[in-house]
């Protein structure tokens, strides 16, 4: 099994994306960021053309991701297609196809293939399903975690804005979100908020978004200026979109809307460095 070959297999069962690199780039972001690249590159590497190098993997090892990779599947194949995307990566199945044992088992697989330094790794998605499907429903749901808040509530979070800022230690960089009501229900009363951690040193302004009322098929532009604090350090913030009572509408997907800043004290650029 290789990615060309997992990416073949799954995103022909997901009518959320429109083309390869949509399906490419969702998945990288459920395994951690933005994969750096154009989106012709990303084309390459559904096709093959270009191989899943350790340089490309090493920023996805040792994360936490299985549950994101998880969500990812679980939320991108189509319900009635389960049972013919089985049969295409060869798994048998004789009774109701689990989709979430399926979710599971491909998100297995994804992790294989970022943690082996070879391209080519064993193929174990049939026996990761047998298993999903044998392991008490708790052990499964833990894998599986919620994506909505509300049913009938989905987005798509455009991935041409960076994710990723190299900044000096006392620079401002603004950073805009392009976000797009792909659910069946609007968006009201809904905010953007900075879910900053005790050791978090960047801050934002603003840290609580509100977000105007956001009809089924509408994009909305958000915006917000991070600042390093004049401390060093990788940091990723981390926001939610929750509703008027609080609550996050998109649980559990951390990646979703998560900003990454590298900051440094003496930043270098092409003309010196950013910061004395």
């Amino acid at each position: 099994m290789d990615l060309a070959t997992l990416c073949k297999g799954v995103k022909p069962h997901c009518s959320k994306f429109s083309n390869r690199e949509a399906f490419v780039a969702a998945l990288f972001i459920a395994a951690g960021e933005k994969l750096q690249y154009s989106d012709s590159y990303h084309c390459n590497l559904y096709s093959g053309n270009k191989p899943f190098t350790i340089g490309l993997k090493s920023p996805y090892r040792g994360r936490d991701n299985l549950a994101s990779l998880t969500s990812f599947y679980l939320t991108s194949i189509d319900d009635a297609r389960v049972a013919t995307a089985l049969t295409d990566f060869g798994v048998p199945e004789k009774g109701e196809p689990n989709k979430k044992a399926f979710a599971v088992a491909l998100a297995k697989q994804t992790k294989a293939l970022i943690d082996n330094d070879d391209e080519v790794v064993e193929e174990i998605i049939g026996l990761e399903y047998q298993k999903a499907k044998q392991a008490p429903a708790d052990t499964v749901q833990a894998e599986t975690v919620s994506r909505k808040l509300y049913p009938g509530d989905d987005i798509y979070v455009d991935f041409r804005p960076e994710r990723i800022y190299k900044v000096g230690s006392r620079d401002d960089v603004q950073h805009t979100w392009i976000l797009q009501n792909r659910g069946k229900i609007p968006w009201n009363n809904r905010r953007l908020v900075y879910r900053r951690g005790p050791k978090d040193r960047p801050e934002a302004n603003p840290a609580d978004i509100p977000i105007p009322d956001t009809l089924p098929n509408t994009f909305v532009h958000l915006s917000a200026i991070f600042n390093g604090r004049g401390f060093d350090g990788i940091t990723r913030c981390v926001w939610d979109m929750v509703d008027e009572d609080g609550e996050n509408c998109f649980p559990n997907q951390d990646y979703l809307f998560c900003v990454t800043l590298d900051v440094k004290y003496r930043r270098k650029t092409n003309g010196g460095y950013t910061s004395e």
